[in-house]
């Protein structure tokens, strides 16, 4: 069985990104690399720390009424298929309607994913992060094992002899 067509990787089509819209990345001087603010800065570090591979705003293809749409989530994590987006922006009906858009979008496309907002950074975001993963690998699991006893009782109901046997 293929996977789902959402975790199929996302490849620029040169080596230079050439053929992607470039996206304008903020760079703050402190930090290692190019995030566009210091949460995403923090959760970055987070995921190196926590030795969680991440690919930092990948094209993602996604379905959006229908049609096929790429998208940039701020973070990809590739061995688990979940996505974590941090909504800088607080008080913007414009970027409120937009959340709520991404989280629909991304639960239509049965892509697994952590949402966090600034007031996150404050508290337990980090098991937040965690738990979002953890809640991912079980679906799958349950999943999996949901299909396996599917599988198991259609073979059951026509058991074939056993190789050299006839009936």
């Amino acid at each position: 069985v293929s996977s789902p067509w959402w975790t199929r990787s996302l490849s620029a089509p040169s080596a230079s990104g050439a053929g992607w819209p470039r996206r304008e990345v903020v760079a703050d001087s402190r930090m290692k690399s190019k995030y566009r603010s210091r949460g995403e800065r923090a959760i970055a570090d987070f995921l190196e720390e926590a030795n969680l591979p991440f690919e930092y705003e990948a094209p993602l293809l996604v379905r959006v009424r229908g049609k096929p749409k790429i998208w940039h989530p701020d973070y990809y994590l590739p061995d688990y298929h979940h996505i974590i987006e941090y909504f800088g922006v607080v008080g913007d009906p414009g970027y409120d309607r937009l959340k709520r858009k991404k989280a629909t979008v991304y639960r239509e496309n049965r892509i697994p994913a952590t949402f966090l907002e600034p007031g996150d950074m404050e508290g337990r975001w980090r098991e937040k992060i965690l738990d979002g993963i953890d809640d991912t690998l079980t679906a799958r699991l349950d999943d999996y094992r949901e299909r396996r006893t599917r599988s198991r009782s259609r073979h059951s109901e026509t058991e074939t002899p056993a190789f050299g046997q006839v009936q």
